[in-house]
C-alpha cells in the first residue's frame, strides 16, 4: 500500500503496527507531550487507543503513523490522518504529537504538509481539519503556517478545542 509510510526531507515514518505498543505507552506516559492532549493515559487507554487505531487502518488504509529520524534510528513523535466525528459531522484530521527535545525545530510543520498532501494527493480530499487545545499555541501556529485557519470551536469528548480547516476562509464564510 502506498500510504504504509511517507518521508520528508528530515523525517520518515511507518504505518501503525502492533509492535509500536511500547511507543504508544511511552509517549502516552510523557506528562510533557500528554500536557495538552488530554493528559497521560493509563495502560488501558493506550492499549484502546493502539487498537482504535490499527482498527482505522484496517478499515480505511490509511490512519496514524510512528515518525522517526531520516536515519529511522529514533522515534521523535507520531503523525495522523484519519476520520474524525466533529459534532455529529464526520471529517478527516490532520494531526501530530513530538516529544518534547524536537520541538521547536519545524519538524511539526514537516509532518503537517506531508499530512495535507496525503490528504488532498493520494486519497482526494478538498477539506481536512485539525484539533487542538486553545492553549496549545505551537499546535495553532503550524497549523496557520500550513495554511489552516480557524474556523470555530468545538466540543470532543467532553473537552473545548479549537478547529482549524484547510482551505480559503472566504469560501466557508457565511452570508447574512
Amino acid at each position: 500500500m502506498p500510504l504504509e509510510s511517507f518521508s520528508t526531507p528530515r523525517l520518515h515514518a511507518e504505518r501503525l503496527v502492533e509492535a509500536h505498543l511500547d511507543e504508544i505507552r511511552r509517549m502516552h506516559g510523557d506528562a510533557r507531550v500528554m500536557a495538552l492532549l488530554g493528559g497521560v493515559r493509563t495502560e488501558q487507554q493506550s492499549r484502546d487507543y493502539l487498537d482504535r487505531n490499527l482498527e482505522h487502518w484496517e478499515r480505511y488504509g490509511f490512519g496514524l503513523w510512528i515518525v522517526y529520524t531520516s536515519a529511522r534510528d529514533t522515534v521523535v513523535g507520531r503523525a495522523c490522518v484519519r476520520h474524525l466525528d466533529v459534532e455529529g459531522t464526520p471529517e478527516v484530521e490532520i494531526g501530530y504529537a513530538l516529544y518534547p527535545e524536537w520541538w521547536g525545530q519545524g519538524l511539526a510543520t514537516e509532518i503537517a504538509n506531508r499530512c495535507i498532501g496525503i490528504g488532498r494527493s493520494e486519497l482526494g480530499l478538498q477539506s481536512l481539519v485539525a484539533v487542538a487545545h486553545p492553549a496549545n499555541g505551537g499546535s495553532r501556529h503550524v497549523m496557520e503556517k500550513v495554511g489552516m485557519f480557524h474556523e470555530r470551536d468545538v466540543v470532543l469528548a467532553g473537552e473545548r478545542l479549537v478547529l482549524y480547516r484547510t482551505g480559503e476562509r472566504a469560501a466557508r464564510r457565511s452570508w447574512p
